[in-house]
């Protein structure tokens, strides 16, 4: 997924367990300023924020889109 940045270079060693949390990541990257780092996070969350909140609301209310996007 940071691979879609331009120029992004990692700036933490991965966990000793091996695993990295690329979201994490991104956040701060996000934080930082940086745009394509906005982009990136906001396609990776807003299509799970989408699913849940048709679960909760259920697929035809009418704000379904306004709530993802709030959250």
């Amino acid at each position: 997924m940071l691979r879609l940045i331009p120029g992004y270079r990692r700036s933490d060693p991965p966990p000793p367990d091996g695993r990295r949390d690329d979201l994490a990541e991104l956040a701060r990257a996000v934080t930082a300023g940086d745009r394509a780092a906005l982009r990136t996070f906001l396609a990776q969350v807003v299509p799970q924020l989408l699913r849940v909140a048709r679960r909760v609301l259920g697929p035809q209310h009418a704000d379904l889109e306004d709530v993802a996007y709030e959250a």
